[in-house]
């Protein structure tokens, strides 16, 4: 990584981003000894690139992975608060929809273990959308009804802190 000499003297942190899909997750958090060797290489990783924290995007940690990807970050967090106290920032990405959160990941436990939360407020439309609507809007249409209504930003933020 460059050196971030200056760092300290604006405030800067520096969280590099580990993104993955299933496929790419499953093998290293999969069971008790995979994982304590990947938690033991991103802790030794975060010490020799001096970061901040650490921030993890799995798209999409869904059905038989998210309780695994729970028990990953929980497991990290003890890992972390033991190796550097309460300054060091874990995150996580989350995609947006209901779908995706309810199927996806176990938002409660998470909040209580993660400083931040990334809500991937983007794509709520597609070309695959019987209608047109901005990618990422912050509200919602007047004329959107039902489910199209949840398509947005004000709802999916209300949703996840519920």
């Amino acid at each position: 990584m460059r050196d971030y000499r200056t760092r300290d003297s604006n405030k800067l942190k520096v969280i590099p981003s580990l993104v993955g899909d299933d496929a790419e997750w499953k093998e290293p958090i999969q069971n008790s000894e995979t994982q304590t060797k990947f938690i033991m290489s991103l802790i030794e990783f975060a010490k020799s690139q001096d970061t901040d924290g650490l921030d993890f995007d799995w798209e999409y940690s869904c059905s038989d992975y998210k309780s695994l990807y729970n028990r990953f970050i929980k497991e990290l967090h003890l890992a972390v608060q033991e190796t550097f106290g309460d300054g060091f920032l874990l995150t996580t990405a989350v995609g947006a929809g209901k779908n995706t959160i309810d199927d996806c990941y176990e938002i409660e436990p998470l909040g209580q273990l993660l400083d931040l939360i990334h809500l991937m407020t983007y794509n709520y439309h597609s070309i695959y959308d019987k209608q047109t609507g901005y990618s990422s809007p912050i509200y919602p249409k007047s004329i959107e009804k039902g489910e199209a209504q949840q398509f947005n930003t004000e709802w999916s933020a209300a949703y996840l802190i519920e």
